[in-house]
C-alpha cells in the first residue's frame, strides 16, 4: 500500500534498552528507523546510501553514524585482497625488469 505507514509493536523491553543504546538521543521511531538501516547495510540487503534513506539520514550522517558505532563503512573483502595482490606481484615483476 503505496502512502501507508505501517505500525510495529515492540515489546517495552525493546523499546527500553533501544532508548539507553546506541542510538538514543532520537524518537524511538528514528531509532528503529536506523537500526533497521543498520542492520539491512551490514547483511548487505541495501547500499549505504539506501540504508542513509531509509534512516531518514544524510549519506554523510549515516556514514558518521557507522564509524561512530565501531561497524565497517567499507568492506574489504578476500576478492579485493588478491586483486591488490596481483596488482603489487605485477609491479614488483616490471620493476625488477627494468
Amino acid at each position: 500500500m503505496a502512502g501507508s505507514t505501517p505500525s510495529v509493536h515492540l515489546p517495552e523491553e525493546l523499546a527500553e534498552r533501544l532508548r539507553k543504546g546506541a542510538l538514543k538521543g532520537a524518537s524511538l521511531d528514528d531509532q528503529v528507523k536506523r537500526a533497521l538501516a543498520i542492520h539491512l547495510f551490514l547483511t548487505h540487503q541495501v547500499t549505504l546510501g539506501s540504508a542513509a534513506e531509509l534512516a531518514d539520514t544524510s549519506y554523510r550522517d549515516f556514514w558518521d553514524l557507522l564509524v561512530e558505532l565501531g561497524l565497517p563503512v567499507l568492506e574489504y573483502g578476500a576478492e579485493q585482497r588478491e586483486e591488490d595482490a596481483a596488482g603489487l606481484r605485477e609491479y614488483n615483476r616490471r620493476k625488477s625488469a627494468s
